[in-house]
């Protein structure tokens, strides 16, 4: 077996739903994997000019980005994509790419170019020509129509994790929007991660699948669920909050969708509690409450150790068509700590309640924070999460869907 996935995301970033795809596709059939980094797909914008002057933080991707059984690909792009001249001119530059990856797959390209079945000026790899290859898409662009053309008799998956159109406007929007509908017609299996992204696919109901996120179980166990006492809000100002130091903590990128607004208003009304933030940071206020703790983001192999310092996670999210379409990994991870989860009402969040130990934001003054926090850390509940909703539960159908399509 062998996996091509084209990523959204590049193999040294903090760990995402394609890194562990790769990582469980590679354990479920000891797979060899090809991932291609992303390249720009939309023409450049003036934030990019900052993001570029930015300097380079240290490397977040997960231990294992360095195995023998990965091979990373690293496609040359101009970020002119959504131009037919930006198109033409990637196609010659990646003609070398495609050859050594049409090599991968043991089989020719549709247009006759042929591969040896190892790609060793790529860094590649040799497998049977028998095993069978799987192309998986993990987001809209010319490289992955381009992969599902010359290669009809692999199994190819077009993974929609976001609404990447929404990602961009004018020219750029137009040509994720038609790629993305290329993709959809092109692939076998269209997946999803959250419910609203299936809307915008009205038209392939007999191939859609949707997989929700899940989460890796941390190896520690959950938090303390002794029960909480509330602290007088007389003798603490802003209200009830369990004894000891509470940190109402997040643990992601935070970038245009994050709600400073919300954070702020927390912060305020717990002046007393620690509100913490770990993650890259692209944009933040000039002037935030002191008790606001802004740290850089980490490797996903302490993100557990970082999840067990908080009591509270936080998820604070602006609504718009972006976030409309997420389910957040880091809400699957806060709960397999057994911290509950304080919210706005964005995308696949706004369907939870305290059924999943999920409050909302905007409603803190209603809150029970002690009980919250007290029923949030049942041992034997935390423990079912984690059971079942790990990245092999969800990804599982599909291993299903392979068995049944391997001899077509």
């Amino acid at each position: 077996m062998r996996l091509v996935y084209l990523s959204p995301v590049p193999l040294a970033s903090f760990a995402q739903r394609p890194h562990h795809f790769v990582r469980w596709f590679h354990e479920r059939f000891d797979a060899q994997v090809t991932w291609i980094e992303p390249y720009p797909a939309r023409l450049p914008r003036l934030a990019d000019l900052r993001r570029l002057r930015r300097p380079a933080g240290p490397p977040l991707g997960p231990d294992w980005r360095g195995a023998p059984w990965i091979r990373t690909l690293r496609p040359r792009a101009p970020p002119f994509e959504p131009l037919a001249a930006g198109r033409w001119l990637n196609r010659r530059l990646w003609s070398g790419l495609l050859d050594g990856i049409d090599g991968i797959d043991g089989i020719d390209g549709i247009d006759g170019a042929g591969g040896t079945g190892e790609i060793s000026d790529l860094g590649g790899f040799h497998a049977p020509d028998h095993a069978q290859t799987w192309i998986v898409a993990g987001k809209p662009c010319a490289l992955a129509i381009e992969l599902f053309r010359r290669h009809p008799r692999a199994l190819k998956v077009f993974d929609v994790m976001d609404n990447v159109p929404a990602f961009a406007s004018g020219r750029s929007r137009r040509w994720l929007e038609r790629a993305e509908a290329e993709l959809a017609e092109r692939c076998d299996r269209l997946v999803v991660s959250a419910t609203p992204l299936a809307q915008h696919f009205p038209g392939h109901a007999g191939k859609l699948l949707c997989v929700r996120n899940g989460m890796t179980p941390p190896a520690r166990p959950p938090l303390s669920a002794t029960e909480p006492e509330a602290a007088s809000s007389q003798d603490e100002p802003g209200g009830d909050l369990p004894l000891g130091a509470t940190v109402f903590g997040y643990l992601g990128a935070i970038a245009a969708w994050f709600d400073w607004d919300a954070v702020i208003a927390l912060a305020q009304r717990f002046p007393q509690a620690v509100v913490r933030l770990i993650g890259p940071c692209e944009h933040r206020p000039a002037h935030l409450p002191p008790n606001v703790e802004l740290l850089p983001g980490i490797p996903q192999d302490r993100v557990y150790d970082a999840l067990a310092d908080f009591t509270f996670g936080l998820i604070p999210f602006r609504i718009d068509p972006l976030t409309e379409c997420v389910d957040p990994v880091k809400y699957y991870e806060y709960r397999a700590m057994g911290l509950p989860v304080l919210s706005t009402r964005f995308g696949e969040m706004r369907l939870r309640g305290a059924r999943e130990r999920v409050a909302f934001l905007d409603e803190l003054g209603q809150l029970d924070l002690p009980a919250l926090a007290r029923d949030a850390a049942d041992p034997a509940e935390v423990q079912a999460f984690r059971e079942e909703n790990t990245w092999a539960r969800r990804f599982e159908p599909l291993s299903a869907w392979a068995r049944t399509s391997a001899g077509r």
